[in-house]
């Protein structure tokens, strides 16, 4: 996080974003993070991204790698930035799913240093993401098991040891969550 936030603060100064307001310092942060993860490269085109072009945030654009809707992932590891032509084809697919076998190994041959370097987004590159059903489930079963939780937490710090009968502690399993 330290090594993070440092380089955070030099592109702000090597950048001169400071005085931008803070969404758009943020997303010209972002671009200027993910540019040099790639190496300035598009990962889909092969194509040279800059650091200013990354910054100006001109063409190009962030695109998550598991589209955001089927996973819920909205962190750096599952985010790339590519030329906005080349993503407009993707949709909500992911980079398997959407190019050729052969397109997908050159994504992989010109971001195989993220499998040392970065390996949450290389595992992210090759991720077959659940259908919605088999996620709505995951997550259902975990809301029932911290609501569980929660429960027996608050039975404690409330009752301590009492156990007459009388007080409950009432809570859901996630059905209303979902």
């Amino acid at each position: 996080n330290r090594v993070r936030e440092k380089e955070k603060k030099s592109i702000i100064e090597d950048f001169n974003l400071a005085a931008l307001p803070l969404n758009q310092q943020n997303a010209a942060v972002e671009r200027v993070l993910l540019c040099r993860q790639q190496r300035g490269l598009c990962p889909y085109t092969n194509k040279t991204i800059t650091e200013p072009t990354a910054k100006e945030g001109r063409d190009v654009e962030i695109d998550h790698i598991v589209p955001e809707s089927r996973s819920h992932d909205n962190g750096l590891n599952n985010k790339i930035l590519c030329y906005r032509q080349a993503n407009r084809g993707k949709g909500n697919k992911t980079p398997k799913e959407w190019l050729t076998p052969e397109q997908f190994n050159q994504v992989e041959q010109r971001m195989a240093h993220w499998e040392k370097g970065f390996p949450r987004k290389w595992e992210n590159l090759h991720r077959d993401p659940q259908d919605r059903d088999a996620f709505l489930n995951s997550q259902l079963t975990d809301t029932a098991y911290a609501a569980a939780q929660v429960g027996e937490y608050l039975r404690e710090a409330l009752y301590g040891h009492e156990r007459d009968g009388k007080r409950r502690v009432f809570f859901t399993k996630g059905s209303y969550t979902a």
